[in-house]
C-alpha cells in the first residue's frame, strides 16, 4: 500500500514539473517570437526607416541577379527626370521599342501617348516597353539611360550593383539586397514614384491610335482580391525572371513605423520554377513578425546612474555622478531587458577631473551594446558642481612644483654643491689644524728628541 502511495506521489510530482516547464516554454515563446522562416528567399534585407535599424537580413551583401527589382531604380530615375514634364506627349519611334520584350503593353511605332500615361504604364503596370520608351525619351537612347541608372545607383550608395537594361528583362543585371534596400529607401521619399507604384489600377484615356483600356498593378500585395494582399504594404515592384527568380520589393507602413522590405530570388518550386509567390510569403511573414515584435525601448535616460568620476583639488566633493543629458530610445525587440540583453560600456576621457567643475561638464561617452555590437553612443556629463579648495590647490601646486624637472635639477645641483662645499671646507679645516699642530709641537720645551732614524739621515 505504501509503495502504491509513493508511486502516486512521484507521478503527481513529475506531472506538476512537466506543467511548469510547459508553461515556461509558452511564456518564453510569447515574450520573444522566433524569427520567421527565410528559406524560400536567396537574399533578404528588411530595414526600419525611421531609426535605420536593420531588423532582418539574409545574404544581404551577396551579389545576386537583380531580376525585376531593377524597375525600382529605373522608375525612381524616370520620376526624377520627367516628373515636371507630365503635360508633354511622347511620339513613339521604332528605335524606342526595338529591344522591348517580356511583359509588354504592345506600344506601336507612331503611337502618340501622354507622358503621364506612360509613367503609369511603366511604374504601376510594370510594362517593359513603357520603360524602354520613357528611357529613350528621357535621355536620347536606351544605353544612355542605363549608364545614368548606374551612376545614380552609385550616388545612392548601391556600389555593388551593375544594371544592364531599364526593366530587368535582360536578366543580366547584378545587385545585392542591401543595394536595392538603399534604392528603395530613396524611392520612399519621392511622392510621384510612391503614388505611381502604389496605384492598383489605372484607366488609359482614349487617343487616335490607342483605345480605352485599364492597366493593373501586378504586385499582389496591393490587391484585396489576391491571397498575398497586405494592407500595410505600399508598392514597389514584384515580378519574376529566369535567373532572378521571384523578387518583391515593398514599403510597409503602419502608424508611424515604416520599413523597406527586399526579397530576392524566391525559392525553386517542385516543378523547377522560381515562383514569386514564395517572395510574397516571406514578405508577409516578415511584416507580421516585425510589427508584433519590435518597438522603441528607452535604453538610457538622465535618471540612469552610470558611474562616478573622482574630483581633485576640492575639500568638499571627492566625486561627481556621471549621467546623460537626454533620453535615448532604440528600436528593439519588446522582449529585450536593459542590463541583460542591452548593456553599457562607459568611456571616460580622463580618470579624474580637477575642480572647479561646473554642472553638465562633458567627460566622455557611454556605448549601448547588444551581443558585443554597439547600438548607439551617447555623450555623458557630470551632475552637480565641485568648488576648488585654495589650501588643497596650493598643496597640489607645491606637489606639482616639487615633482617638476626644474625642481629636481635644482635639488640635485644644490645637494651636489653642498657636498662639494662640505668636502672643501673639511679639507681646509684639516690643513689648518695640521699646520697649527705642527706649530705648537715646535714650541714645546724641551723640544722633542729626534728619533734614531733622523740621526742616521744626518
Amino acid at each position: 500500500m505504501k509503495k502504491k502511495s509513493r508511486i502516486f506521489r512521484l507521478t503527481v510530482f513529475f506531472c506538476l514539473c512537466a506543467m511548469i516547464l510547459n508553461s515556461t516554454v509558452i511564456l518564453t515563446s510569447a515574450a520573444a517570437p522566433s524569427m520567421p522562416d527565410l528559406t524560400e528567399a536567396n537574399a533578404v534585407y528588411f530595414r526600419h526607416l525611421e531609426s535605420g535599424t536593420l531588423v532582418c537580413e539574409k545574404n544581404a551583401t551577396q551579389s545576386v541577379p537583380a531580376g525585376s527589382s531593377v524597375k525600382v531604380l529605373s522608375g525612381l530615375l524616370l520620376c526624377n527626370l520627367l516628373g515636371n514634364r507630365q503635360n508633354e506627349t511622347v511620339y513613339v519611334t521604332e528605335d524606342m521599342i526595338a529591344e522591348s520584350s517580356g511583359r509588354r503593353l504592345n506600344i506601336k511605332a507612331d503611337d502618340v501617348i501622354p507622358l503621364t500615361q506612360l509613367l503609369y504604364a511603366a511604374i504601376c503596370g510594370s510594362y517593359n516597353d513603357a520603360f524602354d520608351v520613357l528611357a529613350y525619351y528621357a535621355t536620347g537612347s536606351r544605353n544612355a539611360f542605363v549608364e545614368m541608372m548606374n551612376q545614380y545607383a552609385q550616388q545612392l550608395g548601391a556600389a555593388q550593383s551593375q544594371f544592364t537594361d531599364p526593366s530587368g528583362v535582360a536578366d543580366s543585371s547584378r545587385t545585392t539586397a542591401e543595394d536595392i534596400g538603399k534604392i528603395a529607401a530613396a524611392a520612399t521619399q519621392n511622392e510621384l514614384y510612391m503614388e505611381l507604384c502604389t496605384t492598383v489600377s489605372y484607366v488609359f484615356q482614349a487617343t487616335d491610335k490607342i483605345s480605352l483600356r485599364t492597366i493593373y498593378n501586378p504586385n499582389e500585395l496591393l490587391s484585396k482580391s489576391q491571397s498575398a494582399y497586405n494592407s500595410v504594404c505600399r508598392g514597389m515592384s514584384a515580378g519574376m525572371t529566369t535567373l532572378g527568380g521571384g523578387c518583391v520589393v515593398t514599403m510597409a507602413k503602419s502608424g508611424t513605423e515604416s520599413y523597406v522590405s527586399v526579397i530576392l530570388g524566391g525559392a525553386v518550386t517542385s516543378d523547377g520554377d522560381r515562383d514569386v509567390n514564395h517572395a510574397y510569403a516571406v514578405t508577409n511573414r516578415l511584416v507580421k513578425w516585425v510589427y508584433s515584435t519590435y518597438t522603441y525601448l528607452e535604453v538610457i535616460s538622465p535618471k540612469t546612474e552610470l558611474c562616478k568620476i573622482p574630483v581633485t583639488v576640492s575639500d568638499i566633493t571627492s566625486s561627481l555622478d556621471v549621467r546623460t543629458k537626454d533620453t535615448c530610445s532604440l528600436y528593439l525587440p519588446k522582449s529585450y531587458e536593459i542590463g541583460t540583453d542591452v548593456t553599457y560600456s562607459i568611456r571616460l576621457n580622463q580618470q579624474s577631473i580637477e575642480a572647479p567643475v561646473a554642472d553638465g561638464t562633458f567627460v566622455g561617452y557611454v556605448a549601448i551594446l547588444h551581443d558585443g555590437q554597439t547600438l548607439a553612443t551617447v555623450p555623458i556629463y557630470t551632475v552637480g558642481t565641485a568648488e576648488r579648495s585654495g589650501f588643497v590647490s596650493r598643496l597640489k601646486q607645491m606637489r606639482t612644483w616639487t615633482g617638476s624637472r626644474t625642481f629636481l635639477a635644482g635639488a640635485i645641483f644644490f645637494v651636489s654643491a653642498m657636498a662639494l662645499w662640505i668636502t672643501i671646507e673639511s679639507l681646509r679645516a684639516y690643513r689648518i689644524r695640521h699646520k697649527w699642530d705642527k706649530y705648537f709641537s715646535m714650541k714645546m720645551n724641551p723640544p722633542p728628541r729626534p728619533s734614531a732614524n733622523n740621526k742616521r739621515k744626518k
